[in-house]
């Protein structure tokens, strides 16, 4: 099954949704916030907001989907198509697309695996200066790396994201 290429509508919807925990149609710097907290990034609201405000007509607090949409072309804008039958993350037949495409915001290389450069490259496009140091996104990788490869693989990437 390939999925389309990172202008497709569905998928970002399907990333909104993930982020979107509580389903009222805007991601919350509360939301976000705990995302980032699942990824073991630090940061803090004032840090947040201040990406938000750097969109074009976003409020401090929330972004809507039009808005989100920006944030996510600014992330993605070097991604390209991929086909999830061509990568090794796919080690489950019913992992959900919107947890693959989310991952594939972070598999910038489309190998099937997260690696402290590539964490540290979206994260640097998302202003955190946590990210200027190599050592942290190492120290990041290391709390979901289950199997001690210093690398993110989806299964791994789909357990940190979808335990409480």
């Amino acid at each position: 099954m390939a999925i389309p290429n990172k202008d497709d509508p569905q998928i970002l919807h399907s990333i909104f949704q993930i982020f979107d925990e509580d389903g009222d149609g805007c991601v919350s710097v509360d939301e976000l916030l705990h995302i980032f907290e699942k990824l073991g990034m630090q940061t803090s609201k004032c840090s947040i907001q201040s990406l938000f405000s750097e969109l074009p007509h976003a409020p401090k607090d929330r972004l809507s989907k039009k808005e989100f949409q920006e944030l996510y072309d600014t992330i993605c804008a070097p991604a390209h198509e991929f086909d999830v039958n061509d990568s090794s993350i796919l080690c489950n037949a019913d992992a959900d697309e919107e947890l693959i495409a989310a991952f594939h915001v972070f598999d910038r290389d489309r190998d099937g695996f997260i690696s402290p450069t590539e964490l540290q490259t979206v994260l640097r496009s998302l202003g955190f200066l946590q990210a200027n140091h190599l050592s942290a996104c190492v120290e990041m990788i290391k709390r979901a790396d289950q199997n001690g490869d210093g690398r993110i693989d989806f299964m791994e990437f789909k357990r940190m994201l979808t335990s409480q």
